[in-house]
């Protein structure tokens, strides 16, 4: 959606990498037909992002038209600069929310993010193969028929992620990290 674009501008291990510019670029993946958020899953990516001071810009989310959801972004809210937030949202409002502290992403530098399920309702969040979050999620959002989007969220003014991004990957039925861990060498396979 929107332009989003390979380019050859900045790039990990592969020799192109995903653009968003920030203004209505995102990708929409549809239903994975998988609940991630049961059992054991990962979902990780390379990121280098060119914005971390406006818009809370996103990483990924599951979004329903009924006002669930459950998202990784990037907070820059209340004078913070570069926290990650990992939210879920159910439609009568209330919000379990995990934040990370201050400056974990840093703008114009590739860092390895990894969000991991491996118990029942925890979600560990890595940056560069550090925990930076560990949530405890009461929700049972069940993301089996939800719309997965890599680079926004929306929740009053859409927010998008603004860099690059290379390497996304889901993992179903597996914790690929369960203590801090040295990050990929290189591309991810499988």
């Amino acid at each position: 959606n929107g332009n989003v674009e390979s380019s050859t501008t900045q790039s990990k291990y592969l020799t192109s990498s995903m653009y968003f510019d920030g203004t209505g670029d995102y990708l929409s993946c549809g239903a994975l037909g998988h609940n991630l958020n049961v059992g054991q899953n990962t979902i990780e990516m390379w990121i280098y992002p060119t914005n971390v001071s406006s818009n809370e810009p996103a990483l990924f989310e599951f979004y329903t038209d009924d006002g669930n959801n459950f998202r990784l972004q990037i907070y820059t809210g209340g004078g913070y600069s570069g926290d990650l937030r990992l939210l879920t949202r159910v439609s009568n409002g209330s919000n379990n929310i995990e934040t990370a502290g201050a400056s974990v992403v840093s703008a114009n530098s590739w860092q390895h993010i990894a969000c991991v399920r491996n118990s029942s309702n925890y979600w560990d969040v890595y940056v560069d193969g550090t925990k930076v979050i560990t949530g405890n999620f009461a929700h049972s959002f069940d993301t089996t028929n939800v719309d997965f989007r890599v680079g926004k969220v929306e929740y009053g003014t859409d927010r998008y992620f603004e860099g690059y991004m290379s390497d996304v990957r889901i993992t179903k039925g597996l914790a690929r990290y369960t203590s801090s861990f040295t990050p990929p060498t290189a591309a991810l396979q499988g």
